[in-house]
């Protein structure tokens, strides 16, 4: 087993998703470096002893326009934390010590300059209802999932990816609710549309 050794990113967290836009580089280089990470994420854990579900878990860059999208429906330029995202589907058993392996290879504030947490479990009807309140009002109460922002990369602006470590079953039950969620955020833009998409660049 060799061993993944910590690197700390070197550079600074964008000062808002309008930078992060200027920022980004080609769909296919954002696509490339994903796969990597989802790689070195992938080998991290196995080496530790967790076991995924490799044919479910998955990776996905955001398209340009739904990071547009989504600055108008939040009504915020805030970083954005999902340019690059991934699940890992394993079980229960196994999520603590992925979040722990995960926070240790990739150092990350607990709590973002502009104010959200880096690590959320869902499954803490507390910690689902904060982030209703501050952040998603449309996360539901069957959504248990854990979630945790990864900054990487070095520089000069690093990279944001989200992480999420679901279950079979909360991974099987987010999959059926998808499509209502994808609803809701196309009725929320629209209700925020005073500003347009095409504004932001």
């Amino acid at each position: 087993m060799s061993e993944v050794l910590k690197v700390r990113p070197i550079g600074r967290l964008p000062i808002d998703a309008l930078e992060q836009i200027r920022l980004l580089p080609s769909v296919d280089e954002r696509t490339r470096i994903l796969m990597s990470l989802f790689g070195e994420v992938n080998e991290l854990l196995v080496s530790s002893g967790v076991e995924i579900d490799q044919e479910r878990s998955s990776y996905r860059i955001k398209p340009d326009e739904r990071i547009r999208e989504k600055i108008v429906r939040r009504g915020s330029a805030d970083p954005i934390l999902d340019i690059y995202a991934m699940r890992l589907i394993m079980e229960n058993s196994f999520k603590r010590l992925a979040a722990k392996v995960i926070r240790e290879r990739y150092p990350t504030p607990d709590i973002f300059p502009w104010g959200k947490p880096s690590f959320r479990d869902y499954s803490d009807p507390e910690v689902r209802k904060d982030f209703a309140i501050r952040f998603n009002p449309n996360i539901d109460e069957w959504y248990t999932a854990t979630h945790m922002d990864i900054i990487f990369g070095e520089g000069p602006v690093v990279n944001i990816a989200e992480v999420q470590l679901r279950t079979p079953e909360e991974h099987d039950l987010a999959e059926r609710r998808r499509l209502e969620y994808l609803e809701a955020q196309k009725l929320l833009t629209e209700a925020r549309n005073q500003v347009r998409p095409n504004d932001l660049v």
